[in-house]
């Protein structure tokens, strides 16, 4: 579970193969391999199994939980996949994609294309800085544009979520509220008032909106029709109750 359990978390903010590799090097293969090189620099066999170059260990063990991942949350890589599509298709027209989230906030993702320029300064005798700063033309970096628009996308809807959760909340009596990104508390005393609250206002949210409806005709509008027609269509829904999710005691745990 230890291994897994970040990449797994990671996928619906846009993490892949690559990403899991280095996940893995900085959460158990470094430490491990630290932990078990003694003085001399021998390494300990028992605590460290693996052989070999480190890079290949991690990505081996990526490559096996990428391959396990996409195979069990066919819905998470599918919605993935279909986010990064569309937000290629408006980025290729130099385009940034805007939307706005479930209880109507805008929102807008714009990476450019950087380029490097080197300075030379009278630092140190002459120290070389490279500098980043947006390219003349204002294109869009296209790639970064397709890599972000499932993270921010989640981020939107965790966003309406926590406004929603706060609404509903001091509607039902909750004054106090501790509140960051996904992450929602108050008073001992109004837990389970919140707790209700917090599940309701979900299934408010993706029981009533179509949020990727939403954000496709938001796109679409961006862009010429004929661009619009070559979105591919949105993966279908899968058979989950969401009135479920409000007796569910440990949806939100």
């Amino acid at each position: 579970r230890k291994v897994t359990k970040r990449p797994v978390m990671t996928l619906a903010y846009g993490s892949k193969e690559y990403g899991f590799t280095d996940q893995l090097l900085d959460d158990i293969l470094d430490p491990a391999l630290a932990h078990a090189t003694g003085p001399d620099g021998s390494i300990d066999k028992d605590l460290y199994p693996f052989t070999g170059d480190k890079n290949a260990t991690a990505r081996y063990l990526a490559k096996k939980i990428w391959a396990s991942v996409t195979e069990t949350l066919v819905a998470a890589t599918s919605a993935m996949k279909w986010l990064q599509s569309v937000a290629n298709r408006v980025a290729k027209e130099n385009i940034p994609a805007r939307w706005e989230n479930a209880v109507g906030f805008p929102v807008m993702q714009a990476y450019p294309d950087m380029r490097t320029r080197r300075v030379t300064t009278s630092l140190h005798g002459g120290l070389t800085l490279p500098l980043l700063e947006p390219s003349k033309d204002g294109g869009l970096n296209v790639r970064k544009m397709e890599d972000g628009i499932a993270p921010n996308f989640v981020h939107s809807c965790d966003a309406a979520h926590l406004t929603l959760t706060v609404v509903r909340g001091e509607e039902s009596g909750v004054t106090s509220f501790a509140v960051v990104h996904d992450s929602f508390g108050t008073h001992a005393c109004d837990m389970d008032v919140y707790f209700k609250a917090v599940r309701e206002a979900f299934v408010e949210i993706y029981g009533g909106i179509n949020v990727l409806g939403n954000f496709q005709d938001s796109m679409a509008e961006l862009v010429a029709p004929e661009v619009a027609a070559k979105f591919p269509p949105i993966p279908p829904v899968g058979s989950l109750d969401l009135e479920a999710v409000k007796a569910s005691r440990y949806c939100f745990a």
